[in-house]
């Protein structure tokens, strides 16, 4: 994902209307028009990874001779492209004299190899200028059944006009929107542009046409859904923190047990704010920290996603999505500047915590951690993130891990990963089947997403890289790639109203 770039052009959203009716007309094929014409169409515009002949700068001016080059980013009226002599330059779109190469698929819905080209939920997304991290995202939800049944079929009253002009407003009106074009399946292929403009009327930090991190964003997009859904059901949201139960304030756990104190601090949870986000993205952890003295302080947290590890401790490459799992259950130690106040020592200690599952949602969401993200976004990879400035800039680190994670994708089973107490309590079993995978190519400085989903309706998989839909068989899945998981629960039921 790429963090600075410099002159990368910004335009309005009514230049964009223009730039995408046009590149519309270039990139998605007419309906007579079949075979090698329309995947000629579909390939008009750059994108990353392209090999290309192009004009290069020569001081302020246009060369007399052309070159080539590797694109690695595209914005809506410049590309950035690197020579084989490793210089890197952004030159104007219309310097791009030939597209060059590109690695395509003869089973590319543009085709009409699949038969009914404008398959619904197969619909692709132009890039409008390093977007591909929106666009990848944005393809999982769509994958999403539950969510898309809400949008699509449970949400008349959620969904209805309000006098409400916010900018969070705006962002929950253009996905409900983008969900219907999605599943319509008028169009091979449209432009995302309003959404896009109402996300960056809404945070800055997505206002700027450079490449942004697809974890970001959909922490970001799920937090902004679920506090407006939950406003309009009459709830707000407030900002206090939840009152947690932990063994020194009272006889509750002993007593009661840790079942009940989940669920009183599950329910107070709830009171701050409840949506169809938090019905199927959201679950708990149980946080316990360990004092030597033998004192432990156990916590029940809300969490919409899981970060986990790729590496141990020790930074050996973890070579399976269960030992990800288990190294984010296994015990660390809080010593030095992470000492732990011990309210039985009265005093900073050294302390064992450990963060197991106790609640699991339907839908589980898996972030890999393939970049050392600074410590911001760390810090509140595990908490509410209700609180978190998403205005405020990230910066990460230059460094990716890109070795293969493998996973099975149908027949997850948690609890075999001993990632939860024997105590916690389930509504069904802990098994998981995959739908979706966001994929990053390239390295921490520059890269493209794409986005792996099966069909909420035939099962098929189809590969989204922007604009470009393909069907790919469930083998070409995995990959050193994957960034993002998004799991079902099986025997999972979706409550369609908007909360608990």
């Amino acid at each position: 994902f790429r963090r600075a770039s410099g002159g990368t052009s910004v335009v309005s959203a009514e230049g964009l209307d223009a730039l995408v009716a046009d590149s519309a007309r270039s990139c998605v094929p007419a309906e007579n028009e079949t075979g090698a014409l329309a995947l000629a169409r579909s390939t008009l515009l750059p994108r990353y990874g392209d090999h290309v002949r192009t004009y290069f700068n020569v001081g302020s001016r246009q060369s007399a001779v052309t070159a080539e080059a590797r694109v690695e980013a595209v914005a809506p009226d410049s590309v950035e492209v690197v020579f084989s002599s490793g210089v890197r330059q952004r030159v104007p779109l219309s310097w791009i004299e030939d597209a060059g190469s590109r690695s395509t698929s003869s089973r590319s819905l543009a085709t009409g190899e699949m038969g009914k080209a404008h398959t619904p939920g197969a619909v692709g997304l132009l890039n409008l200028g390093n977007t591909c991290y929106m666009n990848s995202l944005l393809q999982c939800l769509a994958g999403t059944s539950d969510l898309v049944a809400f949008f699509l079929h449970g949400a008349e009253g959620d969904m209805s006009q309000s006098q409400n002009q916010s900018s969070a407003s705006e962002v929950l009106r253009e996905f409900a929107a983008l969900l219907h074009e999605i599943w319509r399946g008028e169009r091979r292929a449209f432009a995302p542009v309003k959404f896009r403009a109402a996300v960056s009327k809404a945070c800055d930090l997505f206002e700027e046409s450079i490449q942004h991190d697809s974890q970001e964003f959909a922490a970001y997009l799920l937090d902004c859904l679920h506090e407006e859904l939950s406003r309009r059901q009459g709830q707000g949201f407030r900002s206090t923190p939840p009152r947690f139960l932990d063994s020194s304030n009272g006889h509750q756990l002993r007593q009661n047990g840790e079942a009940e104190a989940a669920a009183k601090s599950w329910s107070q949870h709830l009171e701050r704010g409840a949506s169809i986000i938090v019905n199927l993205f959201q679950g708990q952890l149980r946080s316990q920290i360990r004092c030597f003295c033998g004192f432990t302080s156990t916590k029940f947290e809300a969490f919409m996603y899981l970060s986990l590890p790729v590496v141990n401790s020790r930074g050996k490459p973890l070579q399976t999505l269960a030992e990800c799992l288990r190294e984010f259950s296994a015990e660390e130690r809080l010593s030095g500047s992470e000492q732990w106040f011990c309210s039985q020592c009265q005093h900073h200690v050294d302390a064992m915590k450990r963060l197991t599952l106790w609640k699991i949602p339907l839908i589980l969401l898996v972030h890999l951690k393939r970049f050392s993200m600074g410590g911001a976004m760390d810090a509140v990879s595990k908490e509410d993130l209700s609180s978190f400035d998403w205005n405020r800039q990230v910066s990460p680190s230059m460094e990716k891990l890109s070795h293969l994670v493998d996973f099975r994708m149908e027949g997850l089973c948690l609890q075999e990963q001993g990632t939860s107490p024997a105590a916690s309590l389930y509504k069904g079993d802990p098994v998981y089947d995959l739908f979706a995978v966001v994929d990053h190519e390239g390295d921490a400085g520059f890269g493209h997403y794409t986005a792996a989903v099966k069909h909420a309706q035939n099962g098929r998989w189809h590969r989204f890289d922007d604009n470009v839909v393909t069907a790919i068989s469930p083998s070409e899945v995995k990959s050193e790639e994957a960034y993002l998981l998004f799991f079902r629960r099986r025997g999972g039921h979706a409550e369609l109203s908007n909360g608990s």
